[in-house]
This record gives structure tokens, sequence and C-alpha cells, in this order.
């Protein structure tokens, strides 16, 4: 049978395009669309696949063919095979999963969505396989989605991947919002270089440029360690004090000999205590494996990156200045790059060096300009924080290297630290506490052993004296001052949290016990607050605490109140406008930038805002109507850093207001 087709002519145009052709031509736009996405349906469902991609833990199916098509890279991995292998498996080393999966649905798809955070990953993932199309397209994404919260985790990434452009992008951005930039907490992370200048002469010049004087800075820096006597990070660890001599170098005031130092105070105690220092470590921090003068590959923990700080380019020496700017009279900030590591270092000219005058960026508002607020003269963590006469004591605490005896005092109206007397024993994990006008410090560890010394600070004689030994050695321990008794709660005597408690009478100057706690407990926040004493969180020497419990002197008896929201040790805990506020501490993870308030009306801890950083073992102390935050450990670095809170605003601050 045949059959006959009728088709009209209009018929037969529409499936030859030209009534007078031979050749069928026939196109359907929706034809790619649909079976891509068919193809991609078989992939999702594993049929006909040929190849599988594993990153890390996760196996991603496809066909080889077209992602050989997408990415150059996978090409030239397939096309390595010998041939007629039957080489499924390829494992994709360095590349986040979540990014090659989004690779690979683009591969079918040709689109792209992914949430903010996963930019970064993606990127390293496109750059890798070569897809340079998505690659650009996360690039550009970066530059135009800047921020003064994310762009120095931006500008760390962007030198990690040696993207030049974006790297010009960011750095005009960080240098067109260096103040706002400077209170984030990606910049307060970063790893901080602390100078202390002190003009030579008096005719050394006074017009220098903050990039002048940071250039100089960076210089030095990058001498000690290309000559391989110091590692960039051994250098954040301690503030340097440098001199600066008429002909703009800089003199490390440790090497500074007789003539230079002409009799200064400041730098020969800095002197003797490098000395010191020198007596107990080797004299040059070298690298692991350091030998012969040859520098060891750099450490994966040397730098953090938002916390990615690693960064290595053959083509980029990894020095140089990205942005500074003035932060109050005699202050400077900076980012710079420092040994392929993004850094921040801030410079203080010493106040009785004649001071730099030049214009500079503050920000203003209506009751003046806010500056930065300085930080101590060394790294504390464990130290004693207290309100004395107005002013913010800070006192002892240890860094990575040493317990320390110094002790200074924070001026908020002048925002300036002045030096006080040093304590006669070194201490750190310690507390203090003002009893009737007097400055006491109990306890702690000098860095070998606890300590049952205790001593006194009288500000009328600017003298310590010691007072009675505790009848217990104890570290980490918590104190209070109520009824005109000092308490000392719990601490730590080898590995064991202890129950025990004291009171000094300072009349008698006697210790006697009081009853024990309910938990045995060191590392725990200590107050008083409406006639109690209260111990809050801490360590059973395993785990971490939330318990917390308040002692009664009228009945002797410690009784259990609400948990803390979070379990915490080292926290700093203070009464603040009736309140009990505890600060930071460690979870048993990581250092906590969360702050929690117990309303003793209620019974009851509520979260507030929290800290600029996390700060583990900090100080704190109510001065002129704020709640400090005082130096503490980051989880990375040891902190010389203040902030503040403003109940009223419920904001915490590094910067304070002085009048014009």
């Amino acid at each position: 049978m045949v059959i006959v087709m009728d088709i009209s002519p209009e018929e037969k145009e529409k499936m030859t395009g030209d009534p007078g052709t031979t050749q069928l031509v026939y196109e359907d736009p929706s034809y790619l669309t649909t079976t891509m996405g068919q193809l991609n349906a078989l992939r999702r469902n594993r049929h006909f696949c040929d190849v599988i991609l594993q990153v890390g833990p996760n196996d991603i199916p496809a066909h080889r063919a077209l992602l050989a098509c997408c990415s150059p890279y996978l090409f030239e991995l397939f096309n390595s095979e010998v041939e007629g292998s039957n080489h499924l498996r390829y494992q994709i080393e360095n590349a986040s999963p979540a990014a090659v999966e989004k690779l690979v649905d683009f591969a079918y798809t040709s689109k792209l969505c992914v949430q903010a955070e996963q930019v970064c990953d993606l990127y390293s993932a496109a750059k890798l396989f070569r897809m340079e199309s998505v690659r650009k397209t996360c690039s550009n994404y970066l530059a135009t989605h800047l921020t003064p919260a994310n762009s120095v985790g931006v500008r760390s990434f962007a030198y990690a991947v040696n993207d030049h452009e974006l790297i010009s992008v960011v750095d005009k951005y960080i240098r067109d919002n260096i103040m706002e930039v400077s209170v984030n907490k990606e910049f307060l992370l970063l790893p901080r270089l602390q100078v202390e200048l002190i003009r030579k002469e008096a005719d050394t010049p006074s017009s220098i440029g903050d990039l002048t004087l940071f250039n100089l800075v960076v210089e030095w820096a990058q001498k000690l360690v290309e000559d391989s006597t110091e590692d960039v990070k051994d250098l954040m660890e301690q503030v340097h004090l440098m001199l600066l001599t008429p002909e703009l170098h800089l003199i490390d005031c440790e090497e500074a000999d007789q003539d230079m130092a002409n009799g200064d105070e400041v730098i020969l105690d800095y002197q003797r205590r490098a000395v010191r220092k020198k007596s107990t470590t080797t004299p040059h921090k070298r690298r692991d494996g350091q030998q012969n003068g040859q520098r060891s590959p750099r450490s994966p923990g040397s730098f953090r990156a938002a916390r990615k700080l690693i960064m290595d380019t053959e083509d980029n020496c990894g020095w140089g200045l990205i942005a500074a700017t003035q932060t109050s009279d005699h202050s400077y900030v900076c980012i710079a790059m420092l040994d392929g590591g993004l850094s921040a270092i801030t410079l203080h000219e010493r106040t009785h060096s004649r001071c730099v005058s030049r214009q500079t960026s503050m920000v203003e508002d209506i009751s003046g300009s806010m500056t930065l607020m300085e930080p101590m003269s060394h790294p504390r963590c464990g130290a004693g924080a207290v309100e004395l006469n107005g002013k913010l004591i800070a006192a002892g605490g240890h860094n990575r290297e040493e317990c320390l005896d110094t002790v200074e005092a924070y001026d908020p109206s002048m925002n300036v630290w002045a030096p006080l007397p040093p304590m006669s024993t070194s201490r750190g994990r310690f507390e203090m506490a003002v009893l009737a006008g007097k400055l006491y410090a109990v306890g702690g560890s000098n860095g070998s052993e606890e300590l049952t010394s205790a001593e006194c600070y009288n500000p009328q004689t600017g003298e310590w004296r010691t007072v009675a030994n505790s009848k217990f050695s104890r570290c980490s321990s918590g104190v209070a001052v109520q009824d005109g008794l000092l308490y000392v709660v719990g601490g730590q005597s080898g590995q064991c949290g202890l129950r025990s408690c004291e009171v000094f009478n300072p009349e008698t100057d006697t210790w006697n016990p009081i009853s024990p706690l309910n938990t045995g407990r060191y590392q725990t926040g200590v107050c008083a607050l409406d006639g109690s004493v209260f111990a809050v969180g801490g360590t059973d020497s395993w785990n971490c605490l939330s318990s917390a419990e308040a002692y009664s002197p009228d009945d002797g008896q410690w009784k259990t109140i609400a948990p803390l929201k979070t379990a915490r040790r080292g926290a700093g805990v203070a009464a603040y406008k009736g309140k009990l506020y505890a600060v930071g501490g460690f979870d048993g993870v990581s250092s906590l930038d969360s702050v929690e308030c117990y309303d003793p009306d209620t019974g009851k801890w509520t979260s507030v805002a929290g800290m600029n950083m996390p700060r583990s073992n900090v100080g704190v102390a109510v001065v002129d109507g704020h709640l400090f935050a005082v130096g503490g450990f980051d989880g990375q670095t040891f902190l010389n850093t203040i902030e503040r809170y403003n109940d009223e605003t419920n904001e915490w601050s590094c910067f304070t207001t002085t009048q014009d």
C-alpha cells in the first residue's frame, strides 16, 4: 500500500525554508535546553555517567565529555589517562565539595545561584578548573559587595588567589574607608605589630606623613625577617620601642647605645626587660628546622584569615602598606602585608616626644572626635583589672613568654596609659580588688608555681607591701570585696578545681576559711552584688561549667543560682548598674566574644551585645560609667587592647570620645 501525503506549498516552505531547494532544514530552539535538562536529570540519577569526581567525602557523578568541554583542567585530567583505561574516579584536591557541585550544575544548566559566603569557595574552584567566566563573575561580585566588615577578608582572599584586579579594588576601598574598616572584628583579629616611637632629637622632622612612618616600620620588620633573625609571628607578640633618628632611621631601643639612650628611663627599662627575657628564652627565635641561615617554609598556622590569612605568590614579595590613618594626636594605625600575611600595625608616639602635626581623617560626631583607645604597654592574659580613683588598673598577667609584674593605669579622660610601680612578684592568672582605697593582688602563678603570697598597693605612698599569705596556694581564683573583707574563691592547685574559700581581714592581717563552694571550680568569675558574693562558670578540671552560685555572709552558705546560657571559663565577671555581667571566656572549643547579664530581680541570664573580638582570661572593671574588657586571649594572640560597654546603647566600642 502506498500512502501519499498531500503537503501544501506553505507547509513545504516551513520545512525547507525555500520552496525551490531540495534540502530539509529544521531548527528546534528548545532542543539544547531540553536536552541539557534531560542530561542533567540522567546525571542526578547516575544514568550513563562515566566519571566520578571525588571531592573530600563527596562523590559527584557526571558525564566526562561534557565536563571536558567546560573545563580545560578537567579536559587535561581526563585526557592524561592511558587509552582504553577504565579509570572512572578522579580525586580533586584543594576545592570545596559544595563549590565543585555548583560548577558541575553550571556545566549542565549554565546557571549559578550561591550564597554570599560561598562565593570565595566557588571562585577558588573555578580558578582550579580554569572556568574563567565563572571566576570573573565571582571576582566582580566580591568587588561590588565590599563592606567595612568584609573588606579585610576579601583582601586576604584576593592575595591568596593572586587576583591583582580585585586587590586593586579592595585596596582603594580600604583606603577610602580606613576608619570604618579599623573598628570591625576582621581588622581587630588581624595579627598586630605594635610599635612605640621615641624621637631621638628635637630636630627630628615633625612633618612626616603616616605612610612614611609605617614604611619605616615595614622596612625594619622586613630586614629582620630576611636576615633570618625573627619570624613575623614572633614580632607580633611584643611591643617594640623604637628610636626615630633625624636621618629617618628606626632603631630598636634594645640595640640603642648609651649615647642614644641618653639616660632616658623608658629606654633603659626596656633594655633591662629585654636582658631578663633573653635569660629565659633563646636569644633569637628561628623558624622550625631553620639551619645555616636557610628559611623554612611558612607554617600553615602563621597567619589567620578572616581567618584565612595564608597567602603566598611567586610574583609578589608580600611586603607593603595598604592604608594608614591617624587615630589620635600620637597614635596611628594601618593595614599592611608583612611577609605574605595581612597584618595590622599600630604606632604610638611617646607623649614626651614631639608630636606629629598634620591633617588626619577622623570620625566626627556632635560631642567630639572618636579615637581608638590606647592599647596597654604589654599584652596581658589572666591579668588583674580594677578601678582605682577613677582609673582603670591593669596588672600582671602573662604573654607567651613570661608572667609579668608590671602595672599600669588608664585614664579614660585623657586616653593614656601611665606606668605604676611594679608588684614585688610576677603574677599571672590572678585577680585584684580594691579595699579601703588600696589595691590588693592575691595568689596567682609566677610561671612555675601557684602562689600563697599577697600584696597591697597604697596610692598615697606609691608603694607595694606584702600582707599575710593565704592558707592555700592557688591560681585562677576569683576575688571580691564585701563588707570590708576580701574574699578569695576557688582556684586551681595542680590539676584540681578547689572548693575552698578564704576571707582576708585587713584590720587584723589574717585569713580565715569560710564555707566551701558546692562545686570545685577555677577560672571562675567572682564579684559582689547586693550583699552576696557570686561565683560564675569556670571549670572543674575537665568540663567548662555553666553553673553559678552565690554566698550570703548572713547565713554563711553557698546557694545555686540560675546557670549561664553558655558554659564558660576564664570569663570576666563584674557588677555593673545593679546587674551581673559575664564577659567572654572559653567554652571548651574557642574563645568567646559573647556576653551575658544576670538580673537578680528576675533570677535570669540574658544575652547582650558581644564584644568586638573574642577574649578568654579577660579582665573586667567598671570605670567612668562603662564596663571595660581588658586584654585576654583571642585564640591566637595575647591581647593588649581594651574595649568598653555602654548599657544604654547596648554596644561595645574600641573608641573613645575626646573633646576638641
